[in-house]
């Protein structure tokens, strides 16, 4: 999920090789995807707890989750 909204994200700001199932849609519907493939992939990531892994992992995990964000910032 993270990674569909990263490719989202960048295909909306760069406006530069976009599939044709993006083309001609409209932008803010897919920011709105976009920002909600972020959420659930957060919402996933935080459901890692209930299902027995370790809270340090998941807390390395949403560092990652938050580097790749930023990353894209770049």
């Amino acid at each position: 999920m993270l990674y569909t909204a990263v490719y989202l994200m960048d295909e909306i700001e760069d406006q530069d090789g976009l599939p044709s199932w993006i083309m001609g849609s409209d932008p803010g519907v897919i920011t709105n995807i976009a920002t909600s493939l972020y959420a659930c992939s957060g919402l996933a990531l935080n459901e890692l707890t209930s299902r027995g892994v370790d809270d340090g992992i998941v807390v390395e995990l949403f560092g990652e989750f938050n580097r790749i964000i930023l990353m894209i910032c770049d």
